[in-house]
């Protein structure tokens, strides 16, 4: 029997843009069981998207200041809330991508298959807005010759605005690995995490700062494995640039798997076939990680329902047969920050409690 106070942290989560929805068979509580304590689980009822320090909770709560601070360091050091150091804040964050990232070092067999029960509802219920919460960064060397290529399309010009990089392992890879799923594709040093979360990473001992270079080397690292790049649908200050697999990474497992459609994963671009030049090498069918390309008579032939504009079927054909174009009713410019995209995708989803 799961405590009362499970259910009401549950639900409190449940208020974000991105919500943690109930599961119809407790695997939500288990989880939250298995990452807070009642104490943690009660004082995270207390806060809100906006920081705080913990004078000013403790004020609102009628808390003592000084437990209610040592309460909140606790549960900074498991990644249930995100602080900053150099503003002596704290804030709620959503589940996921939040808390579930920051459970590198926490993830286990049983919060694994918690976990797994949990994930096809959390999926649905995450990218049920018609403004998705993350997009596609094409791989560079596919982007089009001749168009206008916008900062925030570009993995190399989203690393160098960044400001602070980390560089940290692919969760997603080593949670499906626990229950016997999961791909041989590389997991280490592959996550790109920007501030504010880069600097928790570090302090918690999840990743470690990286230059410039050595985060494009990742992005590198990435593309040659067949990895594709996803991070929040902002034009500035994404928090995070995930390197993919449609079979652990947790967008694109959800595409592939629950049948979501590829309109939440947002990109201005699709790849346009020049038969006439293809030779039928499937090199382009194997690359692609959403089975959006089949042979016809021996023609690469595109399910445009399917693509989702990685780019990487082009950096893969030896013929130059396939180019990334623009759509043609291109996507709408993300929101310009986090902020925004929350208060886009709270307005679509009638759930304002955070973002009015």
């Amino acid at each position: 029997m799961h405590a009362e106070i499970y259910r009401k942290l549950q639900e409190h989560l449940n208020l974000l843009p991105i919500g943690f929805p109930r599961t119809g068979h407790g695997a939500e509580l288990e989880v939250l069981e298995h990452l807070f304590d009642q104490e943690e689980a009660g004082a995270f009822l207390h806060l809100s998207p906006a920081p705080e320090t913990a004078e000013a909770i403790a004020a609102r709560t009628q808390a003592d200041p000084e437990k209610l601070a040592k309460l909140l360091e606790r549960m900074a050091a498991k990644g249930l809330v995100l602080r900053s150091r150099s503003k002596g804040t704290y804030r709620m964050i959503p589940f996921m991508p939040g808390i579930y990232e920051f459970q590198l070092k926490r993830m286990d067999k049983e919060l694994a298959l918690a976990f797994e029960e949990v994930y096809p509802d959390l999926a649905r219920e995450a990218f049920s807005s018609p403004t998705p919460f993350t997009r596609v960064v094409p791989v560079e060397s596919s982007l089009p010759i001749g168009i206008e290529v916008l900062p925030y399309e570009c993995a190399s010009e989203v690393v160098r605005a960044a400001g602070t990089v980390a560089l940290a392992d692919c969760l997603c890879r080593k949670e499906r690995k626990l229950v016997g799923g999961g791909c041989a594709r590389p997991q280490d040093d592959l996550c790109i995490i920007f501030s504010p979360m880069a600097e928790q990473y570090v302090d918690l001992g999840l990743g470690k700062m990286a230059t410039v270079e050595e985060a494009l080397k990742a992005v590198r690292r990435g593309q040659d494995a067949g990895l594709v790049r996803t991070t929040l649908n902002v034009q500035s200050r994404p928090t995070f640039m995930c390197q993919c697999c449609s079979c652990c990474c947790g967008l694109l497992r959800g595409l592939s798997e629950f049948d979501i459609p590829t309109t939440v994963v947002r990109s201005r671009f699709i790849p346009g076939i020049e038969p006439e030049l293809c030779n039928g090498c499937e090199a382009c069918v194997q690359a692609c990680p959403m089975d959006a390309l089949t042979l016809v008579d021996e023609k690469a032939v595109l399910d445009a329902g399917r693509c989702i504009g990685c780019g990487l079927c082009v950096s893969e054909c030896p013929l130059e047969a396939i180019s990334l174009r623009l759509k043609p009713e291109p996507a709408p410019a993300p929101p310009a920050n986090f902020v925004e995209l929350m208060k886009t995708i709270a307005l679509e989803k009638g759930k304002t409690y955070f973002y009015r």
